[in-house]
C-alpha cells in the first residue's frame, strides 16, 4: 500500500476517476492549484546549475530553440491540422489561439519526471514566455481584433510560476535544505500533480460525461496514425448513437463533422 501511494501512474489516474465520479469538490481545490505548482516548480527547477546563468551564448540558445519548437514547429503543425481536420468555427478559432500561447510550465516537472534535460526545459520555456510577449498580441490581433489579449498576464504567469520559484530553488541551495527535501520531493510533486488534475477533471466533469462527442474533434485533430487513416469523428460520433447496439446504430440519425458539415456516407 506504501509503495502505491507512492506511485506516480496510480495517482494520476485516481484524480482522473475521483474528478470524474466526484467533482464538486474541485471548487474547493481550485484555489490551490497556484501555490502547488508554484512547489512543483521550485522542485523541478533544482536541478538547474547556476552556472548556466553566467553566460548569455549558453541562455540565447535554449532560448531560441524553446521559441522555434514551441511557435514555429508545433504552432504550423497545429495551424495545418487545424485547416484539414477542424470544421467548428469556435474549435478552429481556439486552435488558432493554442498555437499562439506559450507551453504550459508543468513542461519542466514533466521533464524533471521523464529524466529529461531540465536546464534546455526551463530556459526554452522561459524563451517562449519572452517570445509570446510579442507573437500572442500579434496573432490575437490578427485572428481576433484588438484588446484580446492582455501582455501583462503573461508576465504575472513568467514571475510566479518560473522566476520566484527558480529563486525559492536556489535559496534552498544557499540555506542547506535543498539536500534535505530530496526524500519527499518526488511524493510532493506527485501529489500536487494529484491535485492539479482532479481539479481540472473536476472542474469539466460535466463537459466530459454529457457532451463527450464535442472533444471528439479536439482528439481527432492529435496526429496520430488514426488521423491518417480516416477521420476519427464521424465513426466515434456512429458508434456513440447506437451504444453498442447493432439495430440502434442502423436506425440512428446520420452524424455530423461539425456544423452543417455532414459525415460521409458510409458512416449512415
Amino acid at each position: 500500500m506504501r509503495n502505491l501511494v507512492r506511485n506516480r501512474n496510480f495517482i494520476l489516474i485516481s484524480a482522473l476517476v475521483i474528478g470524474l465520479l466526484w467533482g464538486k469538490g474541485a471548487r474547493w481545490t481550485e484555489p490551490m492549484t497556484l501555490p502547488a505548482l508554484a512547489i512543483v516548480m521550485t522542485f523541478s527547477t533544482m536541478g538547474v546549475p547556476e552556472s548556466i546563468f553566467r553566460s548569455l551564448r549558453g541562455l540565447l540558445r535554449p532560448m531560441m530553440i524553446g521559441i522555434v519548437m514551441n511557435y514555429f514547429i508545433l504552432g504550423i503543425v497545429l495551424l495545418l491540422l487545424n485547416t484539414v481536420l477542424i470544421y467548428d468555427e469556435a474549435l478552429r478559432l481556439g486552435f488558432i489561439l493554442i498555437a499562439a500561447v506559450p507551453p504550459a510550465v508543468a513542461v519542466i516537472p514533466f521533464t524533471y519526471f521523464l529524466r529529461g534535460d531540465e536546464t534546455l526545459s526551463l530556459i526554452g520555456t522561459a524563451g517562449a514566455y519572452l517570445g509570446a510577449l510579442i507573437i500572442m498580441p500579434l496573432g490575437a490581433f490578427l485572428f481576433f481584433g484588438p484588446g484580446f489579449i492582455d501582455p501583462m498576464k503573461l508576465v504575472v504567469i513568467m514571475l510566479e510560476l518560473i522566476l520566484l520559484p527558480l529563486i525559492a530553488s536556489r535559496l534552498l541551495f544557499k540555506i542547506g535544505m535543498a539536500s534535505r527535501l530530496d526524500s519527499i520531493k518526488g511524493p510532493i510533486t506527485n501529489w500536487s500533480f494529484f491535485l492539479l488534475t482532479y481539479t481540472i477533471v473536476g472542474l469539466n466533469r460535466e463537459l466530459i460525461l454529457n457532451q463527450p462527442l464535442s472533444l471528439s474533434p479536439v482528439i481527432d485533430s492529435k496526429p496520430t496514425p488514426f488521423t491518417f487513416s480516416g477521420r476519427l469523428h464521424c465513426p466515434a460520433q456512429y458508434l456513440f448513437a447506437g451504444m453498442g447496439n447493432r439495430e440502434s446504430r442502423r436506425t440512428a440519425p446520420r452524424p455530423t463533422k461539425g456544423i452543417d458539415q455532414p459525415c460521409p456516407p458510409w458512416y449512415a
